[in-house]
């Protein structure tokens, strides 16, 4: 049953462990509004941007300076990558950008926005770059 939802993974001959919670379920209810709803993505990226807002604010009033330097270094990493004229994929392109707001969430130091923001970010990467695209 466990198994069967996702919540743990087992592999023959090998112990079972819990599965990754932040891992997107096909069974989503927000899976089965982007296969009815054509605003899906647009409303998500909505939400994103309004509890990006957030975590920045609580990034900046709850960082710490090893906080600011992952935040730095991921920005510079996505700098670089558009500035030497590099051609690099819209994959690479959305991870690096991906890795960025991350390092701000986790510098917002609250977990509940961390696992939120990451669930829709799954989302958003499983419905777009693993062939859930609307046409």
């Amino acid at each position: 049953m466990l198994r069967g939802r996702g919540i743990i993974e087992t592999a023959q001959g090998r112990d079972s462990r819990v599965a990754r919670l932040n891992r997107v379920q096909d069974t989503s209810p927000l899976i089965h509004l982007f296969s009815t709803q054509p605003r899906t993505l647009y409303d998500l990226l909505d939400v994103r941007a309004l509890l990006e807002g957030e975590s920045a604010r609580l990034a900046a009033t709850l960082g710490t300076q090893a906080d600011f330097v992952v935040i730095t270094r991921c920005y510079e990493k996505m700098l670089a990558a558009s500035e030497n004229n590099k051609e690099i994929s819209l994959i690479e392109h959305a991870q690096l950008d991906h890795a960025f707001h991350l390092a701000i969430c986790q510098a917002s130091h609250n977990q509940v926005l961390e696992f939120t923001l990451q669930s829709l970010t799954d989302l958003m990467f499983n419905s777009v770059f693993d062939g859930g695209q609307r046409k």
